[in-house]
């Protein structure tokens, strides 16, 4: 059962599904590698061990454990592109606390016309994190907007044993080979879930809320064959058990360890993060982060997403119209100068465009990510999760991602023919 804290407002929540509808597929979401040449094309791939890996003896293994700091751990991902020295708990307060309250990124409002801030941040994530952290010996009530003061350590520190963040599943994304400011040999991703609680307590509820982060496939690798054998030999292993894990562990360790990219901040290969979330404010809301130059993670502007106050203006409309094709294929980025730092869901829909072709926007709603999440293309699940932290297994991943019996709909087909076509180097 899903606690009333884990989806606070249930009845607005409701209302909102029903204006919701489905997903779109974009916000790099969306294969563009076309059909393998023979023989790749009949190459075997398993979706579920070589391109989404979501079952439970995987991601409940021992590695993704916070307290064990296992290799697939929130705990560990953070403490490794973390600076050098430096303590890894600060570096998550410090970003969670700009994510709380910074009011703009590349000069426009993060929620527009809505709530500044995202002012559940600390009572239902920060302070309940920094009270299990028995050091900190932290008395205030968490709905206390001053509670750190009653902090004996300033500040409070977060122990990330006991981090509310719990591993969903580990993808491989080299179908993004290719697009616009992507790595040559795709990405890789770690999807976590937010717990009401510490991670690794079995009775802590999922809450609305996923952290996402993307890591750039090491350029070390010789070739996009290598890398592609690297993840298909996955498919070869009977069972997810420890053979299997181990081999994954290797693929992972290849790009979340430490000092594996010196030319990156913090040598570290992430991307990026996003968060999927409704926790900190009832506005449910994507926003992507980076690491600095100082070393430390902020809000960026969010990919391919305009600010919401560009939303059905002439410059947009023109734009998508001399770019139709891009979108199409994705191919094409909206200007960094219309880039917004959040994308918010529910209730939101790109449009209306006077003598817009409907394909041309179709085909840029989708390559956005509030489009990809709650445009009303591709059904989502749990609201607007493709990994949904109220599932086990497979039924945590939305139809838009897993569809096998619509093929024309159903992306790990597309990214099963780009993870072919790079098996034989293309």
């Amino acid at each position: 059962m899903r606690d009333s804290l884990s989806l606070r407002g249930s009845a607005l929540v409701a209302l909102l599904l029903i204006s919701a509808g489905t997903a779109a597929a974009g916000c790099s979401s969306s294969s563009n590698n076309g059909t393998p040449t023979t023989p790749c094309g009949g190459i075997l791939v398993d979706r579920f061990k070589e391109l989404t890996i979501v079952d439970d003896g995987v991601v409940a293994d021992a590695r993704s454990s916070n307290n064990a700091d296992g290799a697939w751990s929130f705990r560990n991902v953070v403490e490794n592109m973390a600076p050098t020295g430096t303590d890894p708990g600060n570096f998550v307060l410090s970003w969670f606390t700009e994510w709380r309250a910074l009011v703009q990124v590349n000069g426009f409002n993060l929620n527009e016309s809505i709530a500044p801030q995202r002012d559940q941040m600390d009572p239902l994530i920060v302070c309940p994190w920094a009270e299990r952290t028995a050091s900190n010996k932290c008395t205030a009530d968490c709905t206390n907007v001053d509670w750190q003061s009653t902090c004996t350590v300033q500040p409070p520190k977060l122990d990330l044993a006991v981090a509310p963040f719990k591993l969903l599943a580990i993808v491989n994304r080299m179908d993004l080979r290719g697009q616009p400011q992507i790595s040559k040999y795709g990405e890789a991703r770690l999807v976590f879930g937010l717990t009401n609680g510490s991670a690794d307590d079995p009775s802590s509820p999922m809450m609305p809320m996923t952290l996402i982060f993307e890591f750039d496939l090491p350029t070390t690798t010789p070739s996009v064959e290598d890398w592609a054998n690297k993840w298909h030999a996955l498919g070869s292993i009977a069972n997810y058990d420890e053979t299997f894990r181990t081999s994954l562990q290797a693929i992972t360790d290849s790009f979340v360890k430490r000092g594996g990219n010196p030319s990156a901040p913090n040598g570290s290969w992430l991307g990026q993060a996003r968060s999927n979330e409704s926790v900190t404010n009832w506005v449910w809301q994507l926003r992507e982060f980076t690491i600095g130059t100082d070393g430390q993670m902020h809000d960026h502007t969010v990919r391919n997403t305009p600010a919401q106050s560009f939303n059905s203006s002439p410059v947009l409309g023109q734009f998508i119209t001399e770019n139709a094709a891009g979108f199409a294929n994705n191919t094409v980025l909206v200007p960094d100068s219309m880039l917004g730092g959040s994308a918010n869901q529910l209730q939101y829909r790109w449009g209306d465009f006077p003598g817009l072709d409907p394909n041309a926007l179709k085909a840029f709603a989708a390559s956005t990510c509030n489009g990809c999440h709650s445009e009303g293309i591709n059904p989502s699940l749990d609201t607007v999760f493709h990994i949904s932290p109220f599932e086990n297994g497979t039924a945590k991943v939305s139809t838009f991602l897993n569809n096998p019996q619509d093929p024309t709909h159903d992306e790990l087909a597309n990214r099963t023919k780009s993870l072919q076509a790079a098996l034989c180097g293309q």
